[in-house]
């Protein structure tokens, strides 16, 4: 494959949308949004991670703030939301709503090692034990 179709396809997964509806009240209302993209995820992570220390000789504490993490995801992937997404708006969305769109953010810490090192292979069933 040429460096240009390889680009081509790498720029058409980017701009596939998808769609949600979230139901507030009696109206249902359709969220269209994007995939995250790897840049874009790792520059929320690093967003959302805060690092302090109490001196130059004690330990590090990284703190991660997922409501930083899942706020900054919905203002990189919806497309044209019909509310702003301001912190006012987005500490007033209701639960239920909230766990919608929960649905499209993708989970900060999944890396898809998993799916990596599974390609080609069957799936074996889980133990089912947790």
């Amino acid at each position: 494959m040429e460096n240009s179709e390889l680009l081509l396809k790498l720029m058409s997964a980017a701009t596939k949308t998808d769609s949600v509806t979230v139901q507030i009240g009696d109206e249902s209302i359709t969220l269209r949004y994007k995939k995250l993209g790897w840049l874009a995820k790792n520059r929320c992570l690093s967003s959302a991670t805060e690092y302090s220390s109490q001196n130059p000789n004690s330990a590090l504490n990284v703190t991660f703030h997922l409501d930083v993490y899942k706020a900054l995801v919905l203002q990189e992937i919806l497309i044209d939301p019909p509310f702003p997404l301001t912190p006012t708006s987005l500490e007033a969305i209701p639960e239920e709503v909230g766990v919608v769109l929960d649905t499209i953010i993708p989970l900060p810490f999944d890396t898809g090692a998993e799916k990596v090192s599974n390609m080609g292979k069957e799936s074996e069933p889980s133990s089912g034990g947790q």
